[in-house]
């Protein structure tokens, strides 16, 4: 089984840390702060003007660098993990149950993997990371197409939607640490309960070796029953 070193995973962290900020790099680059004035009041004695207002975060992306954000973003950051998490998550669960059942009837209660609570786990991982993102990739490739197009002012119910189309993400990010932590629990839990399993069956082993060796025949002096030179025939 090969194990990465800890300079290994740190190389690979970095160079995905670098990845990300290279594909971020058109919002990095273009994004800036907007004034948006909400209210705006004149005030007598003393003479001012008092204004509410706040900043908001706009990418000004335009054109076909925008187009194309979007889409490598869809590609790399939508559709290849998913593909990615149903495959792995599939083969996991198909060496579970492989494995579940290799083992010999007589050690299936020291040694049985709860499969199905696993299985659970990990289709709730990968439907929950569906549900939570594609909402959010089918508004922005819908919005891509739209924004080709001239559309009517949004209403107010509309502007709610998206609202909460967007927030679903963070739900999905605020979440994974449960869902995660849920499964990694349930298989240190399992691998302790067997790892106590087989000390104790070497600890019983150990005992046993260690008694003191008991003589499987006994010697019998069987001198007397041999005949004698001496002894007489009559």
């Amino acid at each position: 089984m090969f194990v990465f070193s800890r300079s290994s995973v740190f190389i690979c962290l970095i160079t995905l840390t670098l990845a990300t900020f290279l594909l971020l790099s058109p919002i990095i680059i273009n994004t800036f702060a907007e004034e948006i004035v909400l209210k705006e009041i004149h005030l007598e004695s003393p003479d001012r003007l008092v204004r509410v207002r706040i900043f908001k975060c706009i990418d000004n992306i335009e054109g076909d660098l925008f187009t194309a954000f979007i889409l490598y973003m869809f590609v790399l950051g939508f559709a290849i993990p998913v593909f990615l998490i149903v495959l792995f998550y599939a083969l996991l669960v198909r060496r579970l149950v492989t494995r579940s059942r290799s083992i010999p009837a007589s050690q299936v209660e020291s040694f049985q993997v709860p499969v199905n609570r696993i299985a659970i786990y990990t289709m709730a991982i990968s439907v929950f990371f569906v549900v939570c993102w594609s909402p959010y990739w089918i508004a922005t490739l819908y919005g891509l197409y739209r924004s080709k197009q001239p559309h009517p002012q949004a209403s107010t119910t509309f502007i709610y939607v998206m609202y909460g189309i967007h927030a679903l993400p963070y739900v999905n990010s605020a979440s994974n640490w449960l869902l995660y932590g849920l499964l990694n629990g349930e298989l240190m839990r399992r691998a302790d309960t067997r790892r106590r399993t087989i000390s104790k069956i070497d600890e019983t082993r150990q005992q046993i070796l260690s008694l003191p060796k008991s003589p499987l025949t006994k010697t019998v002096d069987d001198s007397n029953a041999l005949p004698r030179n001496t002894d007489s025939l009559l």
